[in-house]
């Protein structure tokens, strides 16, 4: 890669400078490991991840910009984990650090997808800051070499390339360039060799892109530059065969904390020119905002976009993944931020909505597509240990309809830090599917690097290796261990209570509930069933007398309920009830069982406006009405689910499809509902609540539901699960 002199020297010299000054080394912090390696790399004790923070300006209780464990920082750095086939094994990179104090080292293992292991990680370098923006990223050519970028934060420090001694080892690198660039996008394709995209600073401090080529990795082509508009621009970018699709932003004039509008560019020959998704040639460098790479402008909405990944559907189709928001500043204030995405059809770009639950800018998320309607995406979206901080809980959305709807369930729970920055590697395989570091959002802290399979089983990368050990077994990690129950205790046998709450009068169930429970459960489960009136629920109110001696003696708490508002003390039993962690069964209406669609309750009563979200896991949007039947199957994914053990499938329901996609983070769908020109919805599902509790959920329970013998086993076994009683058989 071909540099001015003057821009290396002044690399170099600040780098010097940075050696005396640091305030990362001091005379207590003596340099272990050089700034770049040539033979045998010395292992580290454990894999640790570096923490760091960007302050925003004006302080107050969110005082980051972003914040935490950011050892898989950050999006414009890609790939960090590369999959291998031809040997079985994820190799990866991160940013970790010392034992004793947080200076950023540049580490490298792998994950063999054979043994199930993972290599003791190496150290490159000691980069000489805690800076996170200098993270490595890897590359793997044709001949099986790992290529390690160091990157640089502005022009303040160099960046190295490294190569490895053997292929697909990281026993010994070389050292094969310095020089300087910043947020690395290294891309091999068998057919050209490296297309490079990657970010140069001018004297403005504005960050413009480049891209440079090499046949080999030691002969570089000059940089090109592919964009400079106004304060310049953040990219993201991922290969597609022959082929490399970058998305990006621009900072407008008016300060780089405005992020905003959404291009696209590709290369098919190498990166020699690039064209928009139309296969237009543009020309180079694009420097206005209006220019043939756009694909959205939010711009004149005073909207934000930070972006988060890009990937092809099977025929080629870019789909791009992005948030927006009002404003850089942490805090509520600037919600709502939309995780969305773009997709080309081949005519248009057409935006969908996947997400509100995302807190901060900076939550991330991976997109992959496994299919041309099987999508998947990997976020650090959801409730956030550190609120309004960088990251939250790890959650897997999927979509059956290429992003259309996405239903989500959680892969970390009860966490004590946020997880940040899941990333997905290229040509990733199902064992090493995305990884992660955590660290608390609000303050210094250790911080932990994980990864997850496909399937959603997640593993802590060990803090600590014993000595003489090489190859090391990750530890399982997933979901807190559920809230233990007093009725847990009971002899095996001894039957369980359940207090039984009908109060509707559009689907019947005053009837077909209690010849349900009566036929069906057995000796095992008995029941308390208080009925209330059979009105429209226009009329709004209802009580149940004696609700609240009947939940002393309960177990569990089952509800077909339909928009109605409560005496104000039987809905706090109701509350408290739920609020001890015991198991809740809701049937049908029950998604709207104490709403009044936002309106006032009548004096003398309270609704419960978002029981649905909280209790349930849901997030009913009406139905697609009563001429439109469903047909009920499994769920991709969930066939080997106990709870449908039994439940025979399909049957076409005889009432209108629910709405509740994109269900919220939490819920594990088990069955859907598809309708005849395809759309789909979740139909059944399993939902562990914050509390602890188990809900079991179904919007099935049409007079003709509980006709088909699938439908009564299903809520015989979501029954049995909310009890924590084997299946019913």
């Amino acid at each position: 890669m071909v540099y001015d002199v003057m821009m290396m020297r002044q690399a170099l010299l600040t780098f010097a400078v940075m050696l005396v000054f640091t305030p990362c080394l001091t005379a207590a912090e003596p340099v272990q490991y050089p700034t770049q390696a040539d033979g045998v790399l010395p292992t580290d004790t454990g894999f640790r991840g570096i923490w760091y923070f960007i302050k925003q300006r004006g302080g107050g209780p969110y005082k980051y910009k972003y914040s935490g464990g950011l050892g898989t920082y950050t999006q414009q750095l890609s790939p960090i984990a590369v999959y291998a086939p031809a040997v079985n094994k994820t190799f990866f990179v991160y940013g970790g650090r010392y034992p004793d104090r947080n200076v950023l080292l540049h580490e490298i293992s792998y994950y063999d997808h054979a043994t199930g292991k993972l290599a003791r990680p190496r150290i490159l370098l000691d980069k000489r800051t805690n800076d996170a923006h200098d993270n490595p990223v890897l590359s793997i050519d044709k001949e099986g070499y790992i290529w390690v970028f160091s990157n640089a934060h502005g022009r303040q420090r160099p960046a190295y390339i490294h190569r490895s001694k053997k292929p697909y080892d990281i026993t010994a690198f070389e050292h094969v360039l310095t020089t300087n660039f910043s947020y690395a996008q290294p891309w091999y394709l068998d057919k050209f060799g490296f297309v490079f995209l990657h970010t140069r600073y001018n004297k403005h401090n504005h960050r413009q892109l480049y891209v440079s080529t090499s046949p080999d990795g030691r002969k570089w082509s000059d940089p090109t530059q592919l964009a400079a508009t106004a304060n310049g621009h953040y990219q993201t970018s991922n290969p597609f065969g022959d082929r490399v699709g970058t998305i990006f932003n621009y900072h407008p004039s008016r300060g780089n904390d405005w992020r905003t509008n959404l291009y696209y560019l590709q290369s098919s020959d190498g990166g020699k020119t690039w064209q928009n998704v139309t296969g237009q040639t543009v020309d180079l460098p694009l420097t206005k905002p209006d220019n043939p790479a756009l694909i959205a402008e939010y711009d004149s909405k005073n909207l934000n976009v930070y972006l988060k990944d890009i990937n092809y559907t099977p025929d080629g189709r870019p789909v791009a993944m992005f948030l927006t928001s009002k404003g850089h500043a942490s805090g509520p204030e600037n919600d709502p931020r939309i995780l969305k995405i773009t997709a080309w059809n081949g005519h248009d770009w057409v935006e969908r909505e996947v997400t509100r639950a995302a807190d901060n800018n900076y939550d991330f998320a991976s997109l992959y597509i496994e299919s041309e309607t099987h999508w998947r995406i990997i976020a650090s979206i959801g409730p956030a240990p550190q609120a309004y901080h960088t990251g939250g809980e790890i959650i897997m959305y999927t979509s059956d309809d290429a992003g259309v709807t996405w239903s989500a369930r959680p892969l970390t729970q009860h966490s004590k830090y946020n997880q940040n920055y899941p990333r997905r590697p290229l040509n990733a395989a199902p064992g090493f599917y995305a990884m992660w570091a955590d660290g608390d959002g609000s303050k210094p802290s250790d911080s932990h690097l994980y990864f997850t399979t496909r399937d959603g089983d997640v593993y802590r990368m060990p803090d600590t290796i014993p000595d003489g050990v090489d190859m090391v077994d990750p530890e399982p990690y997933n979901i807190a261990p559920e809230k233990p129950r007093a009725s847990d205790a009971r002899p095996a046998g001894q039957a369980r209570h359940l207090t039984v709450l009908i109060s509707e009068s559009e689907y019947e169930t005053p009837t077909t509930l209690p010849k349900f429970l009566a036929e069906e459960l057995g000796p095992n489960i008995t029941t308390t069933i208080l009925q209330g009136s059979a009105k429209r629920y226009e009329d709004k109110t209802d009580s149940f007398p004696g609700v609240e001696a009947a939940l002393k003696n309960s177990d569990g708490l089952i509800i077909s309920v339909q928009r109605r508002a409560l005496p104000p003390e039987q809905m706090a039993a109701i509350k408290a009830f739920i609020a001890d962690g015991k198991p809740v069964i809701g049937i049908r209406t029950a998604s709207h069982a104490f709403s009044l669609r936002g309106k006032p309750a009548p004096e003398g009563f309270i609704s419960w406006e978002s029981f649905d979200r909280d209790v349930l896991g849901g997030n009913y949007q009406l139905h697609y009405g009563h001429q439109h039947l469903p047909t009920i199957t499994v769920i991709d994914g969930a066939a080997d689910n106990p709870l449908l053990k039994g439940v025979t499938l399909p049957w076409v329901s005889g009432g209108s499809l629910y709405r509740n996609n994109p269900l919220p983070p939490g819920p594990k769908p088990l069955l859907k509902g598809t309708l005849e020109d395809g759309r789909t919805q979740p139909v059944a599902w399993t939902y562990m609540r914050s509390d602890g509790g188990r809900t079991f959920y179904t919007s099935l329970g049409h007079p003709k539901d509980f006709t088909q013998p699938g439908y009564l086993t299903l809520l015989c076994n979501g029954i049995a699960w909310a009890l924590r009683l084997p299946a019913a058989q």
